[in-house]
């Protein structure tokens, strides 16, 4: 499920400002760490972070244990934000990209039909322009739906970028001299 980081964002601003810190007592108790305000006159406790057993039965969890896990309640109060932010930047990043790549595939597939229509010229050549044009655009659509694995329409290998006949494949080809086949 995706999370919705707007709805973290307000969680985080409904929750005691920071920054926190993590700290612990001179006196080894069960209770030895906890997480407080940092830089305030009369700072706030946050959170207590236990070691041993809570309760019988109960996993136990090391000093140690104790120890990270308040770190970590200190840290996410800065830096949680900082990521939820970061990721927000990056999603809008990644969908103005989407439709720029949607912008050159529509531009590519227009073009495509306008070269396709010349009558003029060599058709062939014309033909063989709109026909990349048309590729292009198909490449371009994978790249825009998720996990696809470009392959080659000779081989059916994987293929590192939007070239439809692997290298092999077009070696092959020039060795066989059937030009055309592609």
């Amino acid at each position: 499920m995706k999370r919705d980081l707007k709805k973290d964002l307000k969680i985080i601003t409904k929750a005691t400002p920071g920054p926190w810190q993590a700290r612990s007592w001179s006196i080894p108790t069960d209770d030895q760490f906890h997480v407080q305000q940092r830089d305030e006159e009369k700072p706030k406790e946050i959170a207590t972070a236990w070691q041993g057993g809570r309760y019988p039965d109960a996993p136990e969890i090391s000093a140690e244990e104790a120890r990270n896990n308040a770190i970590f309640i200190a840290e996410s109060r800065e830096g949680w934000p900082e990521a939820i932010r970061r990721a927000m930047v990056a999603e809008e990043e990644v969908e103005r990209l989407r439709a720029e790549i949607q912008r050159h595939i529509d531009l590519m597939e227009s073009s495509a039909e306008v070269i396709a229509g010349i009558e003029s010229g060599n058709r062939d050549f014309n033909m063989g322009i709109s026909a990349a044009y048309r590729t292009a655009a198909k490449n371009l659509r994978k790249v825009l739906s998720e996990g696809e694995t470009y392959r080659c329409i000779e081989c059916g290998k994987p293929t590192e970028n939007w070239v439809e006949v692997c290298g092999e494949c077009i070696e092959k080809a020039l060795r066989e001299e059937k030009p055309g086949d592609f």
